[in-house]
């Protein structure tokens, strides 16, 4: 965007010193600038297109660390240009913070075709934990420390888990039907972290999970059930599928 901007400034002062050299007239002038206008509006508009689709899914993960650091993961990774940016995040105490804008879409899984169809809402997470077998003491895959309880279930090769509270999970549930009304997608959960087949086709509100079985997020400490005191209905097709 910035380079067409350049690349119209250069024409506005081509065409003034052509002006003055060979004597254009100021009607061919003004007709001059206005194709180009028409031109990088068409380039503006097109460009919003491309990004700008009808959303299906709200898909859940975790921030896999803690909000400040999330941030600024956001805000230095990749020299500032880092790409997949959630539309929301949830803190531990049921916080909601915009990060991006619903109407467009940042990378997730690396196809657009899929990738445009989501409003990601990240929840603050550490996710999985280690255990030092010396001091006892727990730690996020970052070595970020964990004092709480950890929920305990052995899980996709991890035993301890960061735990959702129930603050968290209802800012959550009511962020959900809230962007579920703005943007038609139907009130229905996967109330699982398991692998479904043909997620992909899903219209309601999923989580990382559900997509493969390399991810962990989000964890079996999140309690679904509070998204039925909003009228979500349960998806249960292909339950078989939801403890892999």
């Amino acid at each position: 965007m910035c380079y067409l901007k350049y690349k119209l400034l250069i024409f506005f002062k081509f065409y003034n010193n052509k002006k003055k050299s060979y004597g254009i007239s100021k009607k061919k002038y003004y007709i001059y600038v206005i194709i180009i206008i028409i031109i990088l509006s068409i380039c503006i508009l097109y460009y919003w297109w491309l990004r700008k689709t009808k959303k299906t899914q709200i898909l859940l993960y975790d921030t896999g660390r803690r909000c400040d650091d999330f941030i600024n993961k956001i805000k230095y990774r990749n020299l500032g240009k880092y790409d997949e940016v959630p539309h929301f995040m949830v803190t531990k105490i049921g916080t909601i913070y915009q990060l991006y804008d619903t109407n467009f879409y940042s990378r997730t899984f690396n196809d657009s075709v899929i990738d445009k169809q989501f409003i990601k809402v990240a929840i603050e997470n550490l996710g999985w934990l280690t255990k030092n077998t010396i001091t006892g003491f727990l730690s996020n895959w970052i070595g970020d420390p964990y004092r709480s309880e950890p929920f305990v279930r052995n899980w996709r090769n991890h035993y301890y888990w960061d735990r959702y509270i129930d603050e968290q999970i209802i800012a959550t549930s009511k962020l959900c039907d809230h962007l579920c009304d703005i943007h038609g997608i139907e009130k229905k959960i996967v109330p699982s972290q398991g692998y479904i087949e043909n997620i992909v086709n899903f219209n309601g509100v999923s989580c990382k999970s559900n997509f493969s079985n390399i991810y962990t997020d989000i964890n079996p400490s999140f309690n679904f059930n509070i998204f039925l005191h909003l009228n979500f209905l349960f998806y249960l097709k292909n339950i078989y599928f939801f403890m892999k």
